[in-house]
């Protein structure tokens, strides 16, 4: 029973990786120049499919689980080492344009090749108890592997959400959270694999069937990040890139002077615009994104992001008690909020209640 589920399970994810990987490889991509490091990413993530398909046809094809256990392993560590790098190359590059240069490609990929090389010659010309060990040592380099892979890739979407969160008022970085969730998924499966290249094959079935849900919503979620990425793309760009693209503006502001003309605008309700970026402010008060990035930050502790939500809050409040006829949604909308959902989220994180909940415990209606 276990060799026919091995067996279809294997030709399923096969299936499932050469359609998906074959789509990210050479499906359309707007011909926009922003749309370039997108475009790059997408297609390494459709070449890491391939690689894991190649895998797991051979293994498929020749039966080498049974045929050659030790050329099973061998196979397993090699493309899973290669796939995960083209896999953390391409979720990184695509929040760091900047991260995937020829150097550090050509020192990941000498590694896998030098890692590579020792365990075929292993496999090839060592007695069969010394190959296993040094097998062993390069699942073990691959699990640590993983892990540094892992924590670059968690620095740079740390740092990509604060971008965002300088730059948008609105739940922007939402749009960039299925990258943390599909990384999530990609460093236990990663890890796994270290375990899965000497696991016996009822083990190595409930992995694959796990991973087809997975490989999925990866594909489906790089689709859907298209419509976004350009609106995300502008948010996490370097500070000296949108500069450069800005109206000219006074770069020669003081705090001060910052402060009086940013208190004007709040007074004007201007946090209340949908869809306000930093950019907009900036050439509102006459200022820059950074100068005035800078000055939030450091004047209210917090992000523009936050900034504009706490004002947004404390308008919402005032609605909630003296206009009692507005619904929730029409206080989100008359608050400056992107959506209901948004704003009730905010709140309740702010406020420790929904805001009906906060409206009857405040005037009892």
């Amino acid at each position: 029973m276990i060799e026919d589920y091995y067996s279809n399970i294997q030709f399923a994810v096969c299936v499932l990786l050469l359609a998906t990987g074959s789509h990210l490889l050479i499906g359309k991509v707007p011909e926009k120049s922003i749309f370039d490091t997108y475009r790059k990413s997408r297609k390494i993530m459709g070449g890491g499919f391939l690689v894991f398909c190649m895998q797991f046809f051979i293994q498929w094809k020749f039966n080498a689980r049974d045929a050659f256990p030790i050329v099973a392993s061998a196979l397993n560590i090699t493309f899973f080492y290669l796939s995960t790098i083209m896999v953390g190359f391409s979720f990184i590059s695509l929040l760091n344009e900047k991260y995937m240069n020829r150097k550090r490609t050509v020192t990941h990929l000498s590694f896998w090749a030098v890692i590579s090389t020792i365990v075929w010659l292993s496999v090839a010309f060592l007695p069969r108890s010394v190959s296993i060990w040094v097998l062993i040592f390069a699942a073990g380099w691959l699990f640590v592997y993983v892990g540094r892979l892992s924590w670059v890739f968690f620095k740079t979407y740390r740092n990509a959400v604060q971008k965002i969160q300088n730059y948008h008022s609105d739940d922007v970085d939402g749009f960039i959270r299925w990258v943390s969730k599909s990384v999530f998924f990609t460093i236990v499966m990663g890890l796994l694999c270290s375990v899965m290249a000497f696991a016996p094959k009822w083990m190595i079935t409930i992995y694959l069937t796990v991973s087809i849900p997975f490989f999925y919503y990866i594909f489906v979620c790089f689709l859907d990040y298209l419509i976004h990425y350009e609106m995300v793309d502008n948010a996490i760009e370097e500070e000296s890139e949108i500069e450069t693209s800005n109206i000219q503006t006074d770069k020669t502001l003081t705090y001060e002077q910052i402060e009086e003309k940013l208190q004007d605008w709040i007074a004007a309700k201007g946090y209340l615009q949908s869809k306000i970026n930093m950019g907009d402010i900036a050439l509102q008060i006459g200022s820059n994104r950074s100068y005035l990035s800078s000055f939030i930050n450091t004047k209210y502790g917090c992000t523009y992001y936050k900034w504009i939500a706490l004002l947004r809050t404390q308008e919402a409040k005032k609605l909630l008690i003296d206009q009692p006829e507005l619904t929730i949604p029409q206080i989100a909308e008359k608050a400056g909020f992107s959506s209901n959902t948004h704003f009730t989220t905010l709140f309740t994180k702010e406020e420790g209640l929904p805001p009906a909940q906060w409206r009857e415990k405040h005037t009892g209606v």
